[in-house]
């Protein structure tokens, strides 16, 4: 879509999960600020709930302020670990945090219409927060499995909206024909192997047949080699194998989204550019949000 086009826009905008690097959504935020549209509504999961919801507040700008000075020890010390075998972060510590610099607010409270999406996992369903306490909302939605608790909500277990909706267009209805459907990705197509590559030793350690070494490695080099020389996959822990299963689930869903209910802009964040805790690349997040933009309108 031409800037031209969108320029004075009104926009529902979607924003979709994909942990820290959904801190690119300010990005785009800001682009569409800068080109004077009028968001009329912002739908969000997981991060996008998180970015999502504190725009609606208009307390965005302070929000990112406080981001950019995150460094890598600063995200750990924002993670309450626990010891429950649901998960490995409670996730209340950084809400707290949060809400401490935004104040407190009801989703309905809000100016812009805002729903976040969290998966009710005992009923099995989407669960859509439109109502309620804003950071119940967010934690609900932001709770990747095995990584962060899930929520419980009366009789409902909720976790990360991403794995049934990661890119919610499917609950954004226009009200006339001058809006428009702006959605932000995080899942665009990886170039790089998810998991650790390693080179084999072109010859087996022969350092313990001491003086004779080089003696052995010229008579018996051949048979001393590896079997080949390819690259081997280094082998994964559990974490990172489930971890690489829900975000191949979720890449997906996303593009099974994106093929029916096609947005009429849409921003695509490679999924190489941070790893779901590179909350301390905020800055490069942030300008990869407005180059992704702009390279698209």
């Amino acid at each position: 879509m031409p800037t031209k086009n969108i320029e004075n826009a009104k926009v529902h905008l979607v924003l979709g999960c994909g942990g820290a690097r959904g801190i690119a959504h300010i990005g785009v935020i800001n682009e569409l600020k800068r080109l004077n549209c009028k968001i009329v509504s912002v739908s969000g999961c997981s991060m996008g709930a998180v970015v999502g919801g504190i725009y609606c507040t208009g307390k965005l700008e302070c929000f990112t302020d406080w981001l950019l000075t995150i460094t890598k020890k600063d995200v750990f010390s924002l993670m309450d670990f626990t010891l429950s075998t649901s998960g490995l972060i409670k996730g209340n510590k950084i809400l707290h945090v949060i809400e401490d610099l935004i104040g407190k607010y009801n989703i309905e409270e809000l100016d812009i219409p805002f729903t976040a999406v969290a998966t009710n996992l005992s009923h099995r369903k989407e669960e859509h927060y439109k109502t309620g306490n804003l950071y119940k909302a967010i934690r609900a939605s932001i709770g990747i499995p095995t990584l962060f608790t899930p929520l419980i909500d009366h009789d409902k277990l909720l976790i990360d909206g991403g794995i049934l909706n990661p890119l919610p267009l499917s609950i954004v209805k226009k009200n006339s024909e001058d809006e428009i459907v702006v959605a932000v990705n995080l899942f665009a197509r990886r170039k790089n192997n998810p998991f650790h590559l390693k080179k084999n030793e072109p010859l087996i350690n022969t350092s313990y047949f001491g003086s004779y070494k080089n003696t052995v490695e010229n008579l018996f080099s051949d048979w001393l080699k590896a079997e080949d020389n390819e690259p081997k996959l280094e082998v994964p822990n559990v974490i990172n194998i489930l971890k690489q299963t829900v975000d191949l689930m979720q890449e997906q869903v996303t593009y099974e989204t994106i093929s029916t209910y096609k947005p009429d802009v849409l921003v695509n964040i490679s999924r190489d550019f941070a790893k779901t805790m590179d909350f301390h690349l905020a800055d490069r997040l942030i300008k990869e949000g407005v180059r992704a933009f702009n390279s698209v309108i």
